[in-house]
C-alpha cells in the first residue's frame, strides 16, 4: 500500500514539475537572437540587414532564434509561446515569421503568422528547411543554413521568387 502511494506521489510530483523544466522564452533582443551562438558575427549582420530591408519593402517581420536546449519540451509548443510573446509583425495583419533552431535537440521549426500564411505556406517552409537549411546543418554549417534559411523566407515573404532557392522552387512543382 505505502509502495503504491509512494510511486503515484513520485508520478504526480514530475508531472507537476515538467513545465518547471520547459525553456523559458528568452527576450527579443532583434532581428537574430543567436542564444545558442552559432552564428558567425559577419552572418548576424547580414541576416540582420537583410530582415531590416524585407521589413521595409513588405511590411514583414521575421526573425531568428537559437536556444541551445528546449530542456525537453516540444518544438512546437515552444515556437507557439515565442510567437505569442513576441508578437511580430503588424498588430493587424499578423504578418511575422520566426525561425527557431534548437541546438541539443538537432531541431528546427518556422513559425509564421496568420497575415503571412498565404505566401509562406507550411509546404514553402518545410521545402526550406529540409533543402536548404538541413543539408547545411548536416555539414555543421550553422550559420550559413540559418542565413540561407532566412533570405529563402523573406524572398518568399516579399514576393522575390527570383530570390528563392531552386531547390525550393523544384520542390514545389513536385508537391
Amino acid at each position: 500500500m505505502l509502495k503504491r502511494f509512494l510511486t503515484g506521489l513520485t508520478l504526480a510530483l514530475i508531472m507537476i514539475s515538467s513545465p518547471l523544466f520547459a525553456a523559458t522564452v528568452p527576450a527579443l533582443k532583434g532581428r537574430v537572437n543567436d542564444y545558442a551562438k552559432i552564428i558567425r558575427d559577419s552572418d548576424e549582420r547580414e541576416i540582420e540587414e537583410y530582415l531590416a530591408g524585407v521589413e521595409q519593402a513588405c511590411g514583414a517581420q521575421i526573425a531568428v532564434l537559437t536556444m541551445p536546449s528546449l530542456d525537453g519540451e516540444d518544438i512546437s509548443s515552444f515556437g507557439i509561446k515565442v510567437a505569442d510573446k513576441w508578437q511580430l509583425g503588424d498588430k493587424e495583419k499578423d504578418n511575422g515569421a520566426i525561425l527557431i533552431v534548437a541546438y541539443a535537440e538537432h531541431d528546427l521549426r518556422i513559425e509564421v503568422g496568420d497575415g503571412l500564411e498565404g505566401s509562406l505556406t507550411d509546404a514553402k517552409c518545410g521545402l526550406i528547411l529540409r533543402n536548404v537549411i538541413v543539408p547545411e546543418f548536416r555539414d555543421g554549417n550553422y550559420s550559413d543554413g540559418i542565413l540561407k534559411g532566412v533570405k529563402n523566407m523573406g524572398a518568399i515573404a516579399s514576393g522575390d521568387e527570383s530570390a528563392v532557392s531552386q531547390s525550393v522552387r523544384e520542390g514545389e512543382s513536385d508537391s
